[in-house]
């Protein structure tokens, strides 16, 4: 049969609550600014992949500062991207041997309309990168 045209309806009229292993933390400051402000400039919520262009963007910043901005000095750059540390709006953000995101994910329950965070699943989950030689 496949999903319904218009999921969110669906969803909405159909599942008095949704459980879901959500990776933003139940608003901590740092988050709360960044929705409002992402929201004001936009007009919109932010949403996964305006969280994954901040960090992008926070990632980029450390490697460019490391090197003066001489994008030239790539090996130098990498190196400071690769131990970049900072809050994202996804809660503490480091980055893996494998150049993978290292991050808490979190169980999240939708009810009545509202976003209640259950308790942290994993805490500072690390992709160990099998198989990748980044890792080695």
């Amino acid at each position: 049969p496949g999903w319904p045209s218009d999921l969110e309806a669906y969803m909405t009229h159909h599942a008095e609550v949704l459980m879901q292993a959500h990776k933003i933390k139940a608003m901590p400051d740092w988050n709360k600014a960044f929705r409002k402000d992402f929201t004001d400039a936009y007009k919109v919520a932010p949403d996964v992949f305006a969280v994954q262009g901040w960090d992008t963007m926070q990632l980029l910043e450390a490697g460019l500062k490391a090197v003066g901005g001489d994008v030239s000095k790539r090996d130098a750059m990498f190196a400071a991207m690769g131990t970049a540390s900072f809050k994202s709006p996804r809660g503490p953000f480091d980055i893996s041997a494998a150049h993978n995101p290292v991050q808490n994910f979190y169980l999240r329950e939708l009810k009545g309309g509202k976003n209640v965070l259950i308790k942290t699943v994993a805490t500072k989950f690390s992709d160990p990168g099998t198989g990748c030689k980044l890792s080695s």
